[in-house]
């Protein structure tokens, strides 16, 4: 073997070696499949805040908050409760970008807000409507998953190279 076929090889098994250990790194244990399609739970009805006298719209809460699913509240319960009666949010959930969706007049009104800047406010947080879809995103951490896919990249890469200097010195 020469010297450009045995450092090609030393960098393929280094290479794996290296995605080995990434792959038995903790945070791939929370990382949906790699074809990225996370299964939800079903959802859920919740009837909350029930006052007395008032009427209950419906809403639905997808995304990062610990209780997803339909809820029936008050009608004039503003995000902020509805996030309360919901649990709270999960960790990483996206609150500088909480999208409500709205039907009105047959047609769909789109709505995005800064949950940290409405907190600061003086109007407060606005209240949700009849039929809202209310969804928060959650971010996740992506370099676990990149790392992986550099750790293979450099794998087949390596082969490669070692393969195509093995057949040259032949």
């Amino acid at each position: 073997m020469t010297n450009s076929s045995q450092y090609f090889l030393n960098i393929f098994v280094a290479s794996i070696f290296f995605t080995s250990q990434l792959l038995s790194h903790p945070a791939f244990a929370q990382l949906p499949s790699l074809g990225g399609v996370q299964q939800m739970s079903p959802g859920a009805e919740y009837f909350a805040g029930r006052v007395e006298g008032k009427s209950l719209i419906k809403v639905n809460l997808v995304g990062g908050v610990r209780s997803p699913g339909v809820y029936y509240i008050p009608v004039d319960t503003n995000l902020a409760e509805l996030l309360a009666y919901a649990g709270g949010t999960v960790e990483g959930a996206a609150l500088d970008n909480i999208r409500v969706r709205s039907l009105l007049g047959g047609k769909w009104e789109f709505r995005s807000y800064d949950f940290v800047r409405l907190s600061e406010e003086p109007l407060g947080f606005p209240t949700v409507r009849q039929g809202d879809i209310i969804q928060i995103d959650i971010y996740k951490d992506n370099l676990p998953r990149t790392a992986l896919w550099v750790g293979i990249i450099s794998a087949v890469t390596s082969l490669t190279f070692a393969l195509i200097n093995y057949n040259k010195d032949r």
